[in-house]
């Protein structure tokens, strides 16, 4: 009993077996039609909506600290620490500022197709720029900026854009800074200038007193006179020297400060890496994606064939039953 049953199994799936083939055989056309059809559009849809490219550009932030002398006070210039200006220029990154250049320079609003006639279009387009603008800050002191698009020229131009502009900014936060601090040393310089003055003069009348009480002989009652003065002279004496040093060691502080204006070609920024575009277009990725899709869809359609011969009976009365 068992023999016969288990023969009539064998049957049932050797039937079952040939039925699928002879389905494959008369379907097989229609079924890898279907399948690159459905591939095709895949890779469509992956080359256009999704799939983007995406470009790198990096750099490091150079010591542009501004000279000035311990003894004027500029509290409200001092120069930050190299540390907490990276942190500044990577925060600037991330700015508003940055993103709003951006969306005017390569005019991202009709890129990304924003209805400009709705309201808040600008802060939706600064959103999606935004999520496609990645900036990190690495352990050595270095910035990089990756940016994604669907067109692989505009993400490198913005990669490089963004480095530019942030160079530009921090070139004027730098001459903005040594600009202030000269105003400052100016006004410093023309005070010790000024004192110094006063003292030559004081010297100059105390040399003429000395002069005179010497040509008048020595006196008991001049004396203690005569050496007030002399005292009054050495004070006066180390000011002078002390004054005047302090102004030569400002006078050269403020000459370098005139020479860091005068060069403007210098860079804030030195460049590690520039964006440029993908070397390898995203269709091969796409078409990479529509193959395995193809198979997939292809893969299904043999195992619902399969399904509906093996379980055609019990579709049947699955669907008849109401």
């Amino acid at each position: 009993m068992y023999s016969n049953q288990e023969e009539n199994r064998r049957i049932n799936e050797k039937t079952e077996s040939n039925l699928l083939l002879l389905h494959l055989a008369k379907k097989k056309w229609k079924y890898f039609i279907v399948s690159l059809i459905f591939g095709i559009f895949c890779s469509i849809i992956f080359k256009l909506f999704i799939l983007q490219y995406e470009s790198t550009g990096s750099f490091y932030v150079n010591d542009m600290s501004v000279m000035s002398s311990s003894n004027v006070d500029l509290k409200g210039f001092e120069n930050i620490a190299p540390s907490e200006n990276i942190l500044r220029i990577f925060k600037l990154v991330n700015s508003s500022y940055v993103r709003q250049h951006l969306i005017k320079k390569f005019d991202l609003v009709h890129h990304y197709n924003i209805d400009t006639t709705r309201e808040f279009y600008n802060q939706k387009t600064e959103k999606i720029l935004s999520e496609n603008i990645l900036a990190k800050k690495t352990p050595f002191n270095t910035i990089t900026i990756t940016v994604t698009d669907k067109y692989r020229y505009l993400c490198a131009d913005m990669v490089n854009e963004i480095i530019v502009f942030i160079d530009e900014m921090n070139k004027a936060y730098y001459i903005n800074n040594v600009t202030q601090k000269l105003k400052i040393s100016e006004s410093y310089l023309a005070n010790i200038q000024k004192d110094n003055l006063v003292k030559s003069k004081n010297i100059d009348s105390l040399l003429n007193e000395m002069h005179r009480l010497a040509n008048l002989g020595s006196k008991s009652s001049s004396t203690f006179y005569i050496l007030q003065q002399e005292e009054r002279l050495s004070t006066l004496v180390n000011e002078l020297y002390y004054s005047t040093r302090d102004l030569i060691n400002s006078q050269k502080l403020y000459n370098l400060a005139i020479e860091a204006l005068n060069q403007k070609n210098n860079k804030t920024l030195t460049i590690i890496e520039n964006g440029i575009p993908a070397y390898r277009s995203t269709i091969y990725q796409a078409v990479l994606y529509g193959c395995l899709i193809s198979i997939t869809v292809f893969c299904l359609l043999i195992f619902r064939a399969y399904f509906n011969i093996h379980y055609k009976k019990e579709l049947e009365l699955f669907f008849s039953i109401k």
